[in-house]
């Protein structure tokens, strides 16, 4: 008889696709960035505070310009922020944790530098609507918690994975600043994960890696932000209304 045929077997391994809200992807960083937007309740606690003690009155009956009062502690809690977020990421790259060994760390910077003045003027708004420490710390931080927690649960376990729904719900929930945050850090791991790094600078800023989108929305955020504090700070509505209605009180008088 013949030689006998050699039978050989071979197979192709085709790596799981990592996706940002699952457990082995990018969820993890959930728990970083959660550290970072927690803040959020100092940032509150101080500002109620500030109110509340008459500190802020005192200051302002002194002289002192109402824009400079909100920059200067704007500005001292970024600084902190921005210490803060270096050694956090320090931490990571002296960890070797995957997306910060290999993607650029000009996408962490970019988002730290999107997300801090957002906690913080998120905080400040926070601010108006309690009155004690308590408040704060219970209602502000559960707020914070909970939506943060809800919207990666829906993302993780109620919509299937890439779906048009599941796309279009991170969207909207990328209008919370913590969740927004996340969804940037959690991208830049997942693409570690995936081999497909955001190397430089051109990736970062390339809306359909997500990092950009992120940053945009945080952007949008503070902005909104800032805007309301205004509002509720310099009492506009009423010196919009307030002309009007002496005028009208006036022509009640003549008549």
């Amino acid at each position: 008889g013949g030689e006998a045929a050699k039978l050989s077997t071979s197979y192709q391994a085709f790596p799981a696709k990592f996706g940002v809200n699952q457990i082995g992807g990018g969820a993890l960083m959930g728990f970083v960035s959660n550290v970072y937007m927690i803040q959020t309740v100092f940032y509150c606690e101080e500002m109620m505070r500030l109110r509340v003690e008459r500190i802020k009155e005192m200051l302002l009956l002194t002289g002192v310009p109402r824009q400079s009062f909100w920059v200067a502690y704007f500005l001292s809690h970024l600084g902190f922020f921005c210490l803060a977020w270096t050694i956090g990421y320090l931490h990571m790259y002296w960890s070797g944790m995957n997306g910060v060994m290999l993607n650029s760390p000009v996408a962490y910077f970019a988002l730290a530098l999107s997300a801090g003045p957002t906690f913080i003027v998120y905080g400040y708004l926070l601010s108006f609507g309690v009155n004690d420490f308590v408040q704060c710390h219970q209602w502000v931080g559960n707020w914070l918690n909970v939506t943060y927690a809800i919207a990666w649960m829906i993302l993780t376990l109620g919509v299937e994975p890439g779906s048009e729904t599941a796309h279009n719900l991170e969207t909207a929930f990328c209008l919370m600043p913590g969740f927004a945050f996340y969804q940037g850090i959690g991208k830049l791991e997942t693409a570690a994960q995936s081999k497909t790094p955001l190397a430089n600078a051109l990736d970062v800023f390339d809306y359909n890696r997500g990092v950009l989108r992120s940053i945009l929305f945080l952007l949008f955020d503070f902005f909104l932000f800032t805007g309301l504090i205004y509002i509720i700070d310099t009492s506009w509505f009423s010196r919009m209304r307030g002309p009007k209605r002496a005028a009208e009180s006036q022509h009640v008088g003549m008549d």
